[in-house]
């Protein structure tokens, strides 16, 4: 006869059913064992995940917050002063272009008058002090020399022919033979032909007292290999030259006592 399930288990049936209960139970704990660590495992993903997805946005914010540029409260300025318009101005024409300047005694320079009156300043400040220093030198000899011939000096003097020009002063209309011993500065030159010229300054004392300066008003030139006014230093002791044969002042030239001398007297 059949046993039935819900028979007795007899002694023979407990091995085989005591394993039957351990397969099932180890089949059991695998399972809960697998389960369990596929929860696990998926909780630390999805923790690794936040958490990732955090600090990505921290990162973010932080950095959003660091490039952001903090606006910082400006005191009010106060008001400018209204300008007044100005009116425009013309534009500017085009100016044709200078032609080339030739050498030559294209401008001659203003004469001063002896009684002393200051010559206008202009840009050029180290050559008008050179020549601020060199008239100083020129008064210095003047008075100098002025002193030496004096009535009350007993100092004497012997005429040096190369810098001495004799001229006939008339002071009076009593005519008498005087020496002026001459200091002359160049202020501009050029070259004409064969020669070489200047306008210049002067400075002469007399050896019947008193002296004089000013500028000479014609050109005083020089053969270009034996030019008396090349090299330095200046101001020369030289001879107050007549101007040049055949030579005319213009009309109306002012001409101090010493030149108009000069002049009257120059060769023909």
């Amino acid at each position: 006869m059949p046993r039935s399930y819900f028979s007795p288990t007899t002694p023979a049936d407990l091995p085989a059913a005591r394993r039957r209960r351990a397969s099932l139970a180890v089949a059991g704990a695998i399972a809960m064992h697998l389960l369990a660590l596929f929860l696990v495992a998926r909780f630390v993903v999805v923790h690794f995940q936040q958490q990732k997805a955090e600090r990505t946005q921290i990162v973010a914010l932080a950095t959003v917050q660091h490039l952001a540029p903090k606006t910082v409260p400006q005191p009010a300025s106060p008001p400018l002063p209204r300008q007044s318009q100005q009116a425009p101005q013309p534009a500017r024409q085009a100016q044709p272009a200078a032609a080339p300047r030739t050498m030559g005694p294209t401008k001659r320079p203003r004469r001063s008058r002896p009684h002393g009156r200051t010559p206008p300043t202009t840009s050029l400040d180290t050559a008008q002090q050179f020549v601020a220093r060199q008239e100083a030198q020129l008064a210095r000899e003047a008075a100098r020399l002025n002193a030496n011939r004096a009535p009350l000096s007993m100092a004497t003097s012997a005429p040096d022919p190369s810098s001495f020009q004799r001229s006939i002063v008339d002071s009076g209309g009593v005519s008498r033979t005087d020496y002026a011993e001459a200091y002359i500065l160049p202020l501009q030159h050029w070259f004409s032909g064969g020669l070489s010229c200047y306008y210049v300054r002067y400075a002469a004392a007399f050896s019947q007292g008193g002296n004089e300066k000013g500028e000479i008003p014609w050109p005083v030139c020089y053969p270009r290999d034996h030019d008396e006014l090349a090299h330095g230093p200046y101001p020369h002791r030289l001879p107050v030259p007549y101007p040049q044969p055949g030579y005319r002042l213009p009309r109306g030239t002012y001409l101090t006592p010493f030149m108009q001398q000069i002049y009257n007297h120059r060769p023909v």
